[in-house]
């Protein structure tokens, strides 16, 4: 077998690979029974599990996609989230990675969260 058919088949595995891990880490994500959100660096919620719809009462359309701080999610704690959110941009250990707020799921119900924040490894 020459180097080319060996980098061809070498790139292939990778890319099954990546595939699988994929498929896997959507797996474990899914089927934490803990709420998980994501959102990129400009607050834009990026994804929820299914464990987060839950808790909250929206589905994963009714929050994929918009900005974390424009939804009802935490009307409460805005100023306080975005500051966090600016510091932590700069300087991840200058704020706190976990802390308590108080919000409301869809229906209304008073909701007190233990949230824990950091930043994605390539951000």
């Amino acid at each position: 077998m020459n180097s080319a058919n060996t980098n061809q088949l070498m790139k292939k595995y990778s890319q099954a690979n990546l595939e699988n891990n994929s498929i896997d880490y959507q797996v474990i994500f899914e089927n934490l029974k803990v709420p998980i959100l994501v959102t990129d660096e400009h607050t834009n919620i990026m994804v929820v599990n299914q464990q987060f719809e839950k808790l909250m009462g929206y589905s994963r359309h009714e929050l994929e996609g918009k900005n974390l701080f424009d939804t009802i999610l935490f009307p409460d704690n805005k100023e306080m989230l975005i500051e966090y959110h600016r510091k932590r941009m700069l300087d991840p250990e200058s704020v706190p990675s976990q802390y308590e707020i108080l919000t409301v799921d869809k229906n209304g119900n008073d909701l007190q969260l233990l949230l824990n924040v950091s930043l994605m490894p390539e951000s």
